[in-house]
Parts: structure tokens; sequence; C-alpha cells
């Protein structure tokens, strides 16, 4: 996996985040049927998160659409129904209402840790957003 830069003083609040799940594995969930902006972010989050040591894998009920394969590249992604959560806390991006991951992720995660998102929209049900 290529090096990943992190600047941690462009948000505070993220960098406090990423503190606080060292330590854990983490499942990054993005929304059903994800698009550029969705993979982008479970992508950058994930590598992110492995950059600090983090034990890091991303998550989707619904298959990268293949125009968006290549963006994936190394970075551990799989979807739900594959999944066998160990311990595992989550983090949800580009996902302003939780329903959006699906009833699979939901129910395996019921609190979700952290939720990057930028739609005014966000039900900030995350317990940090």
């Amino acid at each position: 996996m290529a090096k990943v830069k992190f600047f941690p003083n462009e948000s505070p609040l993220f960098a406090a985040s990423v503190e606080q799940l060292k330590g854990k594995k983490v499942a990054v969930c993005g929304h059903l049927r994800p698009d550029g902006d969705c993979i982008g972010s479970i992508v950058a989050v994930v590598r992110v998160l492995i950059s600090q040591g983090i034990d890091a894998v991303g998550l989707n009920r619904d298959e990268v659409p293949a125009t968006l394969k290549a963006f994936v590249g190394d970075t551990p992604l799989m979807l739900a129904a594959d999944f066998q959560p160990d311990g595992h806390v989550a983090v949800t991006v580009d996902c302003a209402d939780k329903k959006r991951i699906g009833d699979r992720l939901i129910e395996l995660f019921p609190e979700v840790a952290l939720n990057v998102d930028h739609h005014i929209s966000n039900k900030a049900y995350a317990q940090t957003n």
C-alpha cells in the first residue's frame, strides 16, 4: 500500500477521533449503491486509519461499480454479506442517515463511533459527527 499523508491539523476533531480508534478494529461503511464520493471516502478513511496503525477494512452492501474499481487498488474493501465482525467498531462515510448503510450493517453495528459526512441533512447519529 502506498504511503498516505495525514494532516491532523486540518481537522482536529477527525484527528482526535483517529486517536480514539487506535487499538481497535474498524469497519468503514459506505452507503448503498456506492458512487464515486462514497468509494473515494471509504478508500481515503481506510487508508488513513491503516497509516496510523489501525486495523481497518471498508464495507459496503453493494459491489464497487466497475468504473470505480481502479480507485480501490489494494485497499481492503469487502461486501457486507461476506464480513464477519470480530470486535470491530463502525465508522460511516458519506451517509447523512444511518439507514443508508443497509440492514445488514445496521444489524452488525447498532452504534457508530464516527460519521464523516458533508451533507446538510446529516442526522448526527454517531458518537462523533
